[in-house]
C-alpha cells in the first residue's frame, strides 16, 4: 500500500509539472495513456485492500508500472531543453522501484529490475519518440553500474533483516514457551487458611525471569511455603526450575523438613543443574495449630519476620545455606519462629529488593521493612499492594520477576499492636 501511495503521489507530481510557469514538456499519447491506466489500477489497489482482497501478481504488475512511470518521466523531461536537467535526476527515482524489488522478490527481484531499469531507461527515446537519443544512452550508462550496486546491497540488507526477523520469531516461541512453563509452576488459588491472611503479588519479568512461588497445605495440614529464584533467564533456566520444583514437592510431601527438603532437591537436581545454574530458594513449614515456623534459607532473599508486640524487633530470616546445585554435599539447618497473633511474615524476590531507580540506588530490605511496619494494620494483600506501589514509585520494575507474598496471623488486639513494631537496630 505504502508503494502505491508514492505511485500515486508521483502521478499527481508529474501532471502538476507539466503547467509549472505555463510551459509543459511535449508529452507523448503513450505516457498520457500510461498515467490513466496507472491511475484506474491504483483505484483497485485501494478497493481490494479496503476489501482485503489479494490481487493476483499485483507486485509483479505494481513493479511494471512503476518502471514504465520513472522511464516516462525521465524521457518525457530531457527531450525538453528547459527541463533536461529534471529529466536527468528523476533517474533516482529508480533506485525506489530497486528497493522495493529487494523487499518483495529479495536480491535475484532487485538484480532483475535494475537491468530491466537500464534497458528501459536506454531505448525509451526509440519506444515513445521512434528515434535513439544519445543522452539517453550516455546517461543510462553512467548510472547503470550505481544502479546495479544498489540492487545487490538492497538484497543483502533484506536477506539479513530477514536472518534477525526469524531470529525474533524463535526468540517469541522461546519467551512464550517459557512464560507458559512459568504459569504451569505457580498455585492457581491461595489456600484459605482458618486464622491467617495471605496476601501476594507476582509481576512477571518483561522479558523472561525465573521466579517461583508456592502455597500449599500439605497431608499433614502444615502450610508449605516456598520462593526460588533460578539462575538464567531463559527457558533453558525454567527448565531447570522446572525439574527443581518436580523434586521440592516431592520432599514435602514426605513429611521432610525444610532443611531436609533443601538437601534432598540438591541431591537429586545437582548433576543436572552443573556447571552454571543454581537456585536460591527459601522452604518453610508453617504449623498452622501453633504457628510455628520452620524454615530453610538456600542463599535467597532472606524474608522479613515483623512481630506485633510493641517491644518486638523484626529479624532477617537467614540460615547461611548455600544456593541449590552449587556444591555436592551442601550443609543446610532448620531455623524457626513462632507467628502470633498480628506478626507477619513478609518474603519477596530480588527482583523486588534489588530494582534500581535513575541515581542507581537499589530499593533495598529497609525500604521493604519501613513499608510494612508503617501498613502492618493492613490486611495482608494491603500490606502487599502497599509494597508494590512504594516500588513502582521508586523504579519502574520490570527487568526481574518481582514476586512479594505476606502471611499475617489473624488477631483482635493485633492491629493496635502492629503499628508499634520498631527497625531494627542499624550497624
Amino acid at each position: 500500500m505504502v508503494a502505491a501511495l508514492i505511485r500515486t503521489a508521483f502521478i499527481i507530481a508529474f501532471i502538476a509539472s507539466r503547467s509549472i510557469a505555463g510551459v509543459s514538456p511535449d508529452v507523448p499519447p503513450a505516457m498520457d495513456g500510461l498515467i490513466v491506466i496507472a491511475a484506474v489500477y491504483n483505484v483497485i489497489l485501494l478497493w481490494c485492500y479496503l476489501r482485503s482482497y489479494a490481487l493476483p501478481g499485483q507486485r509483479v504488475i505494481a513493479l511494471v508500472f512503476d518502471l514504465l512511470l520513472v522511464t516516462g518521466a525521465i524521457t518525457t523531461f530531457s527531450s525538453s531543453t528547459r527541463f533536461a536537467d529534471a529529466g536527468r535526476d528523476l533517474f533516482g527515482l529508480y533506485y525506489l522501484v530497486v528497493i522495493t524489488a529487494a523487499i518483495w522478490f529479495r536480491r535475484a527481484g532487485a538484480v532483475i529490475t535494475a537491468l530491466l531499469a537500464i534497458v528501459l531507461a536506454s531505448l525509451a527515446p526509440w519506444l515513445l519518440h521512434g528515434y535513439v537519443e544519445p543522452r539517453a544512452l550516455m546517461l543510462s550508462g553512467a548510472k547503470a553500474p550505481l544502479l546495479l550496486l544498489v540492487a545487490v546491497v538492497a538484497g543483502y540488507l533484506v536477506r539479513a533483516r530477514d536472518a534477525e526477523h526469524r531470529v525474533a520469531v524463535e526468540l517469541g516461541q522461546e519467551l512464550r514457551l517459557a512464560r507458559s512453563l512459568q504459569r504451569a509452576m505457580l498455585p492457581r488459588d491461595i489456600p484459605q487458611v482458618d486464622g491467617y491472611d495471605i496476601g501476594l503479588a507476582f509481576q512477571p519479568a518483561r522479558l523472561v525471569g525465573g521466579d517461583f512461588y508456592g502455597l500449599r497445605l500439605l497431608d499433614d495440614g502444615r502450610l508449605l511455603i516456598v520462593l526460588a529464584d533460578m539462575a538464567g533467564k531463559s527457558v533453558y533456566g525454567l527448565v531447570h526450575l522446572s525439574l527443581v520444583h518436580s523434586h521440592l514437592q516431592a520432599a514435602a510431601d514426605a513429611g521432610l523438613s525444610p532443611a531436609e527438603v533443601a538437601a534432598e532437591v540438591n541431591r537429586n537436581t545437582f548433576a543436572a543443574l552443573q556447571p552454571e545454574s543454581y537456585a536460591a530458594m527459601f522452604v518453610a513449614t508453617l504449623d498452622l495449630d501453633s504457628g510455628t515456623l520452620r524454615f530453610a534459607n538456600c542463599g535467597h532473599v532472606p524474608p522479613w519476620y515483623v512481630p506485633a508486640r510493641p517491644a518486638g524487633t523484626p529479624r532477617k530470616l537467614a540460615t547461611g545455606g548455600i544456593v541449590v546445585g552449587a556444591v555436592k554435599d551442601p550443609h543446610y539447618s532448620d531455623g524457626s519462629v513462632v507467628l502470633e497473633p498480628g506478626d507477619l511474615l513478609v518474603c519477596y524476590s530480588d527482583g523486588l529488593s534489588e530494582v534500581r531507580n535513575r541515581r542507581r540506588e537499589q530499593f533495598g530490605e529497609e525500604r521493604i521493612l519501613q513499608v510494612v511496619i508503617s501498613h502492618a494494620s493492613e490486611s495482608a494483600q494491603a500490606v502487599v499492594d502497599r509494597i508494590m506501589e512504594a516500588a513502582l514509585g521508586f523504579a519502574p520494575v520490570g527487568q526481574d520477576d518481582v514476586t512479594v507474598l505476606v502471611v499475617k496471623r489473624s488477631g483482635n488486639d493485633a492491629g493496635a499492636e502492629a503499628q508499634t513494631g520498631r527497625l531494627p537496630d542499624q550497624a
